[in-house]
């Protein structure tokens, strides 16, 4: 009945498991004694004082009352080495929805944050390295028990032959199946002892992995403005992007969930950090093949509107990201990667359209789809598409979704009526398909 909301047939005042790891999770701050004072003291009481104030035993942890302020908990140090059995607690992420206190306060700590981005960092890893060890392991199991096997048959054609006595003949079979016996519960007490530990730590990095995902995405506002405010968590975090490709699609999924939350809870936040970022197109071109990051990517192109632009739309073009989508069109590259660039490109001409009614996330004609449409990136584009392939489909996809969503009969601007001193050029404008009809004319 733990995991219930309402605990029948317990105690009232009897505290939840989660309750009393909570309540040994703070560390207090001591002031260390002055030289003159520690030469006072005995070098006995020194020595137990050292060792109480640092290594606490679970009754006196519980004996100190904790601050019901939390800005007295400026004198406390969260307690790193119950973050595993609290992850491990069912009620977790029930009480941290409920906005409990200790808790979100335990949380926020930036050494906690820390550790929680460590889960998801580093939870691909060692699934690929378990699974890999794993799989090698049960491999020598069934060779064990393969050899066993062979072994049994061959004593049991050798007792076919055994001459002697009736009871001599019994006795030899009695004895030879113990010994088989011993041989196969030693197989099996080896199979256990080489897959299980193995299985059971794949199984708490991913359990942990995924509830610290699911912490740091949560819809809790004081995680997700610590985090913010943290630049080195959110340099960490986003260093999954520097991780090498293929990325896991787990790790991916956790990476974009969190900013997800992130961008919708303080967008301003993240995409300063993001601006400062001086390799992000590269960052995330290296996992083009990753639909979680690219899809990513393409919601944080979308928050640049055309009332208020942010700067991203900007930044994207300096780092040329459409020249280096077109070149990965080559066929120099696996269709896989061409795929997928061309799928980002047609993402980014829908959602670039002229047609802002069509989609939530329209963002209208920019610098990118412009960029996309010059005389250059026509002419880079023809000649890919000219080389056959999947090139050829991959590129006549993008020609036929730019010129769907940017024909004249989406403009709303009426040009009989219109002058330059009433609606002076701005990036937004509606993009010029000229070059494009020209050159495929």
């Amino acid at each position: 009945m733990s995991g219930s909301f309402w605990k029948f047939g317990q105690d009232f005042g009897s505290q939840s498991p989660l309750a009393k790891l909570l309540n040994r999770a703070f560390i207090k701050i001591d002031d260390k004694p002055t030289s003159t004072e520690a030469g006072k003291i005995d070098s006995n009481s020194t020595d137990e004082s050292l060792e109480s104030n640092s290594f606490k035993s679970e009754d006196e942890e519980e004996e100190y009352e904790l601050p019901n302020r939390e800005e007295d908990y400026k004198a406390y140090k969260p307690n790193l080495s119950l973050l595993n059995d609290l992850l491990d607690d069912e009620e977790l992420y029930t009480e941290l929805m409920c906005s409990n206190f200790k808790l979100l306060v335990y949380l926020k700590y930036p050494e906690v944050l820390s550790k929680l981005i460590d889960y998801v960092r580093n939870s691909t890893i060692l699934e690929s390295n378990i699974d890999r060890v794993t799989s090698e392991d049960r491999d020598l199991v069934r060779g064990e028990d393969k050899d066993t096997t062979e072994d049994f048959e061959n004593a049991k054609a050798d007792k076919k032959n055994i001459d002697g006595t009736f009871e001599e003949k019994e006795r030899t079979r009695s004895g030879e199946e113990e010994e088989l016996e011993n041989e196969e519960n030693d197989s099996a007490s080896e199979d256990t002892r080489v897959t299980l530990p193995h299985e059971l730590e794949e199984h708490d990095d991913t359990r942990r992995a995924r509830i610290a995902a699911e912490i740091l995405s949560a819809d809790v506002w004081p995680i997700s403005s610590a985090l913010i405010e943290n630049e080195g968590l959110l340099a960490k975090l986003w260093s999954i992007l520097r991780l090498p490709s293929p990325l896991s699609i787990e790790a991916s999924t956790y990476f974009m969930k969190i900013n997800e939350r992130l961008l919708d809870m303080n967008m301003d936040g993240i995409i300063e950090f993001i601006l400062k970022k001086e390799h992000i197109v590269d960052d995330f071109l290296a996992h083009i093949d990753n639909p979680p990051l690219m899809d990513f990517l393409l919601k944080v192109i979308s928050t640049d509107k055309p009332e208020i632009s942010n700067g991203v739309i900007q930044l994207f073009k300096k780092q040329n990201l459409v020249p280096k989508l077109i070149h990965l069109l080559d066929p120099v590259f696996d269709s896989c990667t061409q795929s997928a660039a061309g799928d980002f490109l047609k993402a980014l001409v829908t959602i670039s359209g002229n047609c802002p009614n069509e989609i939530t996330s329209s963002i209208g004609p920019n610098e990118l789809t412009r960029q996309l449409v010059s005389p250059n990136m026509m002419k880079q584009l023809m000649d890919i598409m000219l080389k056959g392939g999947n090139s050829l489909n991959n590129g006549v996809g993008i020609i036929i979704e730019l010129i769907r969503k940017n024909n004249s009969d989406y403009d709303t601007i009426q040009t009989n009526y219109t002058t330059i001193e009433s609606h002076p050029p701005t990036d937004r404008d509606p993009i010029y398909l000229g070059y494009l009809v020209k050159m495929f004319s």
